[in-house]
């Protein structure tokens, strides 16, 4: 029995030194005094470590005595080579300003240049419309205002220099024969494609010339055209009778009438002017009455041929009339023919 218990203790023994003698003498060594001893060593290692040793804080103390020794000149020396080191930053500032310098004044010149050449169209816009302000007052000048008190056929004649003498004569001759024997005077004035413009202001200046020598300055002349025939009152009463009645008041005020494109007045209305211009006995004294027709161009001989085209041109648009009403309507009408000449 004895046996048995010592070998199952020296088995324990062994199982211990064999397993756990490691750990046994892991833990006695942490335990014992030379380990803790060895620990705070390291520690204090460690901490020696970070301070710093005697020559180095000597060293620090001698740099911080000697800089503090330091002329004014070494210390500014210094700084200069501080600022030569951080002088490449610097330049790259400069070059960054310098190129912001450079566009502004770009920029600027831009603007300027802009400003200028909206100051040059105002200008140029302010000076063509002073032209058309002086050229629509000179047109003023010379066709309304002469036309208002005119008393003269001479005072007009330089302002058309291209029309002939023969159409001043004319007009003159027939307004005065009209003026002292009371007949009216009829006239047909030809022109070619192109010149509407003249035939405008001329029969302006013609019509206030006649209205100052046969009624009173400043009475405005009758205007008749196919247009006006064509909406009432005439459009409903088809018969020259209505003209009569309707412009016989006015003719006497004003003393003329304006007939604008003869050849396109409808023959029933034409028969009117068969009273309005007749010099035995006329609907209205001291009356004077300008015809237009417009010419594809002028031929050659200018009074004969003249009067061959418009009886023609009548004829032919005036078919329905009769001989023995044409003709004496046509001999009423065209007693004088002039050509009205372009102006440039």
């Amino acid at each position: 029995m004895p046996t048995k218990n010592h070998k199952s203790s020296s088995k324990k023994i062994s199982d211990t030194d064999g397993n756990g003698e490691s750990s046994l003498i892991n833990d006695t060594k942490r335990n014992s005094p030379e380990n803790k001893q060895g620990k705070s060593g390291s520690n204090d290692k460690n901490n020696v470590q970070n301070f710093p040793s005697k020559r180095e804080s000597y060293r620090n103390l001698k740099d911080h005595t000697a800089s503090s020794q330091r002329s004014p000149a070494e210390k500014e020396s210094k700084c200069e080579t501080i600022k030569t080191e951080n002088s490449p930053k610097k330049g790259r500032r400069s070059e960054h300003s310098q190129a912001v310098s450079t566009t502004k004044p770009i920029a600027w010149l831009d603007a300027q240049i802009f400003s200028k050449l909206y100051i040059m169209i105002c200008i140029l816009i302010s000076c063509a419309l002073i032209a058309v302000v002086i050229e629509v007052a000179i047109n003023y000048r010379q066709f309304e205002k002469p036309s208002l008190d005119i008393t003269n056929i001479e005072a007009v004649k330089h302002y058309f220099p291209k029309q002939s003498q023969y159409l001043w004569k004319a007009i003159a001759s027939g307004i005065n024969d009209s003026l002292t024997s009371g007949d009216p005077s009829s006239y047909i004035l030809l022109y070619e494609g192109g010149t509407e413009d003249t035939i405008k202001k001329l029969l302006q200046v013609l019509s206030n010339y006649s209205i100052c020598q046969l009624s009173k300055c400043g009475n405005h002349p009758i205007q008749l055209n196919r247009t006006v025939l064509e909406s009432p009152p005439f459009l409903k009463n088809k018969d020259y009778g209505i003209l009569l009645t309707h412009y016989k008041e006015d003719l006497e005020d004003t003393g003329v009438m304006i007939i604008e494109h003869l050849d396109e007045i409808p023959e029933i209305y034409a028969l009117a002017f068969h009273s309005f211009c007749d010099r035995v006995i006329p609907l209205v004294r001291k009356t004077a009455f300008f015809f237009t027709m417009r010419v594809d161009e002028f031929v050659k001989n200018e009074e004969k041929d003249d009067v061959k085209y418009v009886e023609k041109v009548l004829q032919e648009k005036w078919k329905g009339m009769k001989s023995d009403h044409f003709h004496p309507l046509f001999a009423r009408l065209s007693e004088m023919i002039l050509r009205v000449h372009r102006e440039e």
